[in-house]
Formats: C-alpha cells, sequence, structure tokens
C-alpha cells in the first residue's frame, strides 16, 4: 500500500487532505479514488481544496463520530418525516467550542431550500460532491444543538 507525505494511505480520500485525522472519520473521508463508480465516487480536486478551507475558515478543532451524537440527535435526523433532507451529516466542534452541522444533500428542490432556510443552514461551498453546495448551521454550545433537535421533532 503506498502512503502519502504523513504516512496516510494515499488512495483514500481523507488522506489527501491536509487534515486526515479529522476526516478520516467521515463517510466522504473512506472513499478510494481508485475505485470506478459514479461521478460522486471520485476524487474531486475543489472538494479537496474545499475541504481544506472549511477547517480554517471555520476554526475546526474536531469531528464528532457518529457514535458521539446524542440520541435525541440521531432521533431527530432519523426519524423526521423530511429525514432524507439529513444527507450526508457531519458534525464538528469548532476551537471556541461551537458546533457546525454539515449537511451535504446530493439533489436539490425548492422545497429542500425552503426547508434549510427554516432551520437557519447556510448555503456554503460544495464539500461532498462537485456541483451540489454544503449547508452548515452553527451552534454556540451542545445545548442549543440539543434544542435543534428537539425542535425539529416537535415540528415533525
Amino acid at each position: 500500500m503506498e502512503l502519502n507525505r504523513n504516512g496516510y494511505p494515499k488512495n483514500y480520500f481523507y488522506s489527501q487532505t491536509n487534515y486526515p485525522k479529522i476526516y478520516i472519520e467521515t463517510y466522504w473521508g473512506s472513499f478510494d479514488s481508485n475505485s470506478k463508480g459514479i461521478n460522486f465516487d471520485r476524487l474531486e480536486p475543489e472538494i479537496i481544496d474545499n475541504r481544506n478551507k472549511f477547517i480554517v475558515e471555520y476554526n475546526i478543532k474536531c469531528i464528532l463520530k457518529y457514535s458521539q451524537f446524542s440520541s435525541s440527535i440521531k432521533n431527530c435526523l432519523l426519524n423526521h418525516k423530511k429525514s432524507y433532507y439529513f444527507d450526508h451529516i457531519e458534525l464538528y466542534r469548532t476551537n471556541d467550542s461551537k458546533y457546525i452541522m454539515l449537511n451535504s444533500p446530493t439533489f436539490s428542490s425548492d422545497d429542500l431550500l425552503s426547508f434549510l432556510d427554516e432551520y437557519e443552514f447556510v448555503k456554503i461551498y460544495s464539500l461532498y460532491s462537485s456541483g451540489h453546495p454544503s449547508f452548515i448551521r452553527i451552534f454556540n454550545n451542545r445545548k442549543d444543538l440539543s434544542y435543534f433537535a428537539k425542535s425539529l421533532i416537535n415540528n415533525d
């Protein structure tokens, strides 16, 4: 197995970024750039650049593994009547103890955009697949994040 300059397997998406210790925990990062598949399975330099920019621009400290999401957050993502709007979710903690929920849907519709706007997600550059923008919501603390999850369930 060929390794990159940081000692990570060269062919995985996460290892192409400047932050492999963060992106190794993502679904996106687990893709093998040597595999043949549909467009979003191929390594896209724009996405690598955007992933590096995201870490710096949003002051990211770490990613929370899915197993670290609280049960209320998992419930809101899995049980909301529009759970399909939560696509490729990643949850980050910043160096100033904020939380950022990243949502990278691979489709678009007026209903989706209205939903994301209603729940205060902001459109940013593509972090999952070129041509499909990602959306983030920043929470000041874990309590605000939990409140968000409960509000989703209550508004379902």
